[in-house]
């Protein structure tokens, strides 16, 4: 038997194709494909960084970033509301405010 005759080769390779087709036509976070998908985060990062394509490697790479820094940033907001961190006026951590 050869290998991607497996039926778990199969499987992986159709999950592949799921997690391309949907990210091509729909975008989104990783969060957002597995849940869409029924996949597991790291399943659909897996799938996504084993696109063979360097255009289309490079231009998932750099909108999943750019995902991750809103993410982050949107994170840290949300501490500062909880939290109330309080920063100097260069942006830097001095404390919180409770």
């Amino acid at each position: 038997m050869d290998y991607y005759d497996r039926p778990q080769s199969i499987k992986k390779i159709e999950d592949q194709v799921k997690v391309f087709e949907y990210f091509d036509s729909h975008g989104g976070t990783i969060k957002e494909i597995a849940a869409a998908l029924g996949m597991s985060r790291s399943t659909v990062q897996r799938h996504l960084n084993d696109i063979s394509d360097p255009k289309k490697l490079s231009l998932i790479k750099s909108y999943l970033n750019d995902n991750k820094k809103i993410g982050n940033k949107n994170g840290g907001l949300i501490s500062q509301e909880m939290y109330g961190f309080a920063k100097a006026d260069d942006g830097k951590f001095i404390g919180h405010k409770k």
